[in-house]
């Protein structure tokens, strides 16, 4: 399944989604049986980035409460459009939610070797300073025609990488 991230930022992200109804389709799949398995890929993009630990933490809890893996997480790079991608984000930015989701890693326990590589990669991707104030401009001119089509604002979505990027 597809899922970037939960509540009302999943509905910024993958507008007009509604998180009440996501939700609800993973637990009723959950419920079919004990031999389910669900596979998340997550795309990790500028829009999610800082609020990867609260997705992680909400598919992980469905493992802690089954006592085995019942959702496995593949995380992916958005690499287009570049402006959406992490790489042109600033480089302080970056490393604070990498060390936000670090410390949530350290009780992770139902996650595969290909789940803690690929945070490996993110660390890598965060540790450079890749800034680009090109891109930088570019996200904000797409996301506000975004925004003016669908009356929203990411300051109200996401404020902390709206206040990074003002």
């Amino acid at each position: 399944m597809s899922i970037d991230a939960v509540g009302s930022l999943d509905a910024y992200i993958r507008y007009p989604t509604d998180f009440t109804i996501v939700d609800k389709t993973i637990k009723e799949l959950l419920a079919l049986g004990n031999n389910i398995q669900l596979l998340a890929t997550p795309v990790i993009q500028a829009l999610n980035l800082n609020n990867l630990v609260e997705l992680f933490d909400y598919l992980e809890r469905f493992n802690h409460d089954a006592g085995k893996q019942v959702i496995d997480i593949r995380p992916n790079f958005l690499y287009q459009p570049e402006h959406l991608s992490i790489d042109f984000l600033p480089k302080e930015y970056k490393m604070h939610c990498y060390r936000k989701l670090f410390m949530w890693m350290q009780g992770c326990k139902y996650q595969s070797k290909v789940f803690k590589d690929t945070m490996q990669a993110l660390k890598n991707k965060c540790y450079e300073d890749k800034y680009d104030q090109e891109k930088h401009q570019a996200f904000l001119e797409f996301n506000t025609a975004l925004d003016n089509i669908r009356n929203m604002s990411l300051q109200e979505y996401n404020k902390e990488l709206y206040e990074v990027l003002q």
